[in-house]
């Protein structure tokens, strides 16, 4: 089951499935603001907040002579998942003997054809964007959400593949 969620303006809208993986991004630059890099990455995270809140079921109906009450709801703020570790990283671990592994610090990472948008899977399906200032500027809508896409599908195979 994919749902769709967009940010406020309308300008990005995020597919996902239902383990909240990016499916499809499809862009419009309505707005000149979207061109910067960090405001970007802001409307993706809300259009992405969006199509998540769209897959959950509705509220049950309220019983007969209730009023419906309803909590209100806001996304907490992000914070990287390296920054939650880092303060724990100069402690001593010792593996168990016969284990090796490598370390990638914040998630799997993949990276559009292009080397344009880089995307850093943190903890959940959603994952830390970056975009090449300069090519932002002066993509066009299909170019990044396409280009997104390619970075979040690359960053899944990673995951897969572990």
């Amino acid at each position: 089951m994919t749902t769709r969620g967009s940010d406020p303006s309308g300008s990005v809208s995020v597919a996902v499935d239902a383990g909240g993986r990016v499916e499809d991004v499809r862009v419009s630059f309505g707005e000149e603001s979207l061109r910067r890099e960090q405001a970007f990455v802001e409307a993706f995270d809300r259009a992405w907040a969006a199509a998540r809140a769209a897959a959950l079921p509705p509220a049950p109906p309220a019983p007969e002579g209730q009023p419906l009450r309803a909590r209100r709801l806001t996304r907490p703020e992000r914070v990287p998942l390296r920054t939650l570790v880092e303060p724990h990283v100069g402690r001593a671990y010792r593996p168990p003997v016969g284990t090796a592994g490598t370390v990638i610090e914040g998630g799997e990472q993949g990276t559009s054809d292009n080397d344009c948008v880089h995307v850093v899977l943190d903890a959940g399906p959603g994952g830390r964007l970056t975009l090449d200032q300069g090519w932002l500027s002066n993509a066009t809508g299909t170019q990044v959400g396409h280009a997104v896409r390619q970075a979040f599908a690359a960053a899944y195979r990673t995951r897969e593949e572990r």
